[in-house]
């Protein structure tokens, strides 16, 4: 039974299983987003501590975004994390982002949907992540206004939660 379901679920896109209804575009192409109601926190952390941090995780969070890299470690977490302990080794933080993102899963031959969501907002710093089922924007809850404005005016349909 798992062989043939893994294998049903390789044939699709994005690994999406045929059953999984697709996000419905408009016919503009643009996805419905939806903004998180969390505030979220960038963690960054001395590379030799992931095993430490790692293992003290609490996954259970709506939104996690680990990244590690030759040179780098960093964590993307709801704020309220921040009290955790496995987040107490960190070296630096940047606090005060929201997210939006695409409810998918997104197919993998869609194209151009990450673009076509952060090129409006070109004069914003953004931080922009795609996972296997879809893709995430965060902006600084200082421009959050700006940002729905924009992308309401560029015709994404705006869900908040």
């Amino acid at each position: 039974m798992y062989c043939s379901s893994l294998r049903a679920s390789l044939s699709s896109p994005r690994g999406i299983s045929q059953s999984v209804p697709l996000p419905k575009a408009t016919p503009e192409g643009k996805y419905p987003l939806r903004l998180s109601e969390k505030e979220f926190t960038i963690f960054a952390f001395p590379r030799d501590q992931c095993k430490k941090v790692l293992g003290g995780l609490d996954l259970s969070a709506t939104f996690t975004s680990i990244t590690i890299a030759k040179k780098e470690f960093s964590i993307i977490a709801e704020s309220c994390c921040e009290e955790s302990e496995a987040y107490k080794s960190y070296k630096s933080k940047e606090s005060g982002w929201r997210m939006f993102y695409i409810d998918g899963p997104i197919p993998f031959d869609a194209k151009g949907v990450l673009d076509s969501l952060v090129h409006p907002l070109t004069e914003i710093s953004l931080l922009a992540i795609s996972s296997f089922e879809t893709d995430f924007i965060l902006v600084k809850k200082e421009k959050l206004d700006v940002v729905c404005e924009t992308l309401e005016k560029e015709g994404f349909p705006l869900i908040k939660e």
